[in-house]
């Protein structure tokens, strides 16, 4: 008891310490924050589908160019006869474009679309006729040529057609 009768009150000084408890929670989130800050880092390093451009050759050739921010990962590629298309799936790229849909009107192409979805994204080209096509990689760029299908391919299927069905 203090001298009044009241009871005796001890300070003490806070030298900066922290109890045990208290610095292991914080190292504990400090270590669950760098953890996740990790986890996260492939996410930002994903490669992104960053433009879609084209040009066109002689007999109505088109070469579709897809620039990616990174090493182009290889797509899965599949047709589809009705309505004559080019898709390309790309597992782990983001859509980084502003625009959709590109036009081409042009050769056998008619647009190049590009939706991201799932954790990949899929670029699909849209053709007046079904058409051969190929691929090439040239850095960080995926070059999808499109063949004209002109005159000379009609032909060509014409000559395929038995004569006894051509009128």
């Amino acid at each position: 008891k203090g001298p009044i009768g009241g009871s005796i009150m001890k300070t003490t000084r806070n030298t900066g310490c922290i109890s045990g408890t208290a610095e292991r929670i914080g190292r504990v989130r400090i270590f669950a924050f760098v953890t996740a800050m990790l986890l996260a880092a492939p996410v930002w390093a994903q490669t992104m589908l960053e433009d879609i451009s084209f040009s066109t050759g002689s007999g109505g050739a088109v070469d579709i160019i897809m620039e990616f921010s990174s090493s182009v990962p290889e797509p899965q590629v599949f047709t589809t006869d009705n309505p004559a298309r080019i898709a390309m799936d790309f597992d782990g790229v983001a859509n980084a474009m502003t625009e959709r849909s590109v036009a081409v009107g042009a050769g056998a192409t008619r647009s190049v679309t590009a939706v991201e979805a799932g954790g990949r994204t899929r670029i699909v080209v849209d053709l007046f006729r079904s058409a051969g096509f190929d691929t090439r990689m040239e850095g960080n760029r995926l070059v999808l040529s499109v063949a004209g299908g002109g005159s000379s391919a009609v032909a060509e299927q014409a000559r395929m057609i038995p004569d006894s069905i051509q009128a």
